[in-house]
């Protein structure tokens, strides 16, 4: 049981197996865990962004008679959860095979959290052409306004749900932060996906423009210009967003859908001949697309503001 969730059994990629995971599950959160008095705490393994559910609450505890209240897979029946648990297919990350076998075997031990040093411009600018993969974990609006090139947009708070996706486990990462933004928490979430390799970071990207460096810009668009331009033709719209969340929401009309986590592996079904204009839920995963795009060569990608969100309160036309 999560806050507002339940766990995902479609791991195993065996649907017989799934089945019977689906009556465990069943019969672990009915029979055991609802038994349980209303005021009892739950302090769950997983938080929000986890990919170990489909939609985990940012609470960090919960109760029972909460999760009884709001909880949509405990208000449906046995019938119910079971046919819906057996036929549940979420995302898998191409990295779950790793985290899979530190599950079986053991993760190395640590006797802390790493203590990285700051760098100094040249350092990071070293480490980046030895292959160390550079992470900026400012906002969306930061990175879009100025960042080192060939860095990867994943804002602090977006680290749980998508480096797992977006990183090598065999590269070392160096943080690119604002000036007075806390390590502590990205070094956390990157830590329980089993990225303990962060050895180095820059103290601010403002170090880097002010050592006369040349950085890289990003174009944005608001959805009010992306309205004015939706039908032309030299224009390739994608939608980054979680399969799920195109079905619920909606999507823009004539838009193309590969998620996030998938780029990595689809990422020739993208036209390098025209321009890409890039939008998710509500602004943050666009960046991390757009980075990754740049990153991979391709010139002419623009963000969109607000995305889905702002989209749909601007009352602009959208599909089902």
């Amino acid at each position: 049981m999560f806050a507002g969730d339940v766990g995902r059994i479609d791991f195993y990629r065996d649907k017989e197996k799934q089945k019977k995971a689906a009556l465990w599950l069943y019969n672990s959160l009915f029979e055991k865990l609802l038994q349980l008095d209303d005021g009892t705490f739950v302090l769950p393994a997983h938080g929000s962004g986890s990919i170990c559910g489909r939609s985990i609450s940012s609470f960090p505890y919960t109760t029972i008679g909460y999760e009884k209240q709001i909880n949509t897979y405990l208000l449906l029946t046995k019938e119910e959860f079971l046919s819906y648990k057996a036929k549940e297919t979420l995302e898998i990350a191409p990295n779950m095979t790793t985290i899979e076998k530190l599950n079986l075997e053991g993760a190395p031990l640590l006797d802390g959290l790493p203590n990285p040093k700051p760098m100094t411009v040249a350092e990071v600018k070293q480490a980046q052409k030895n292959g160390a993969q550079i992470v900026d974990i400012r906002e969306p609006e930061s990175f879009a306004g100025g960042h080192i090139p060939n860095s990867l947009s994943i804002w602090k708070n977006g680290l749980p749900t998508n480096a797992l996706w977006m990183l090598e486990y065999t590269k070392p990462i160096v943080i690119i932060k604002s000036t007075h933004q806390d390590l502590t928490l990205a070094l956390k979430y990157l830590i329980r996906l089993g990225f303990d390799n962060v050895m180095v970071y820059l103290r601010g990207f403002r170090n880097w423009c002010l050592q006369g460096e040349q950085y890289q810009k990003t174009a944005v668009w608001s959805v009010h210009e992306l309205n004015k331009r939706f039908e032309d033709p030299d224009l390739f719209i994608l939608d980054v967003r979680i399969a799920h969340s195109v079905k619920e929401n909606g999507k823009i009309k004539g838009s193309h859908h590969i998620f996030l986590g998938n780029l990595p592996l689809e990422i020739q079904k993208i036209p390098r001949d025209k321009r890409i204009a890039i939008y998710c839920d509500s602004g943050f995963k666009t960046f991390t697309a757009v980075s990754f795009l740049l990153k991979k060569g391709y010139k002419n990608v623009v963000g969109i503001f607000g995305s889905m969100k702002a989209w749909i309160n601007a009352r602009c036309p959208f599909e089902e």
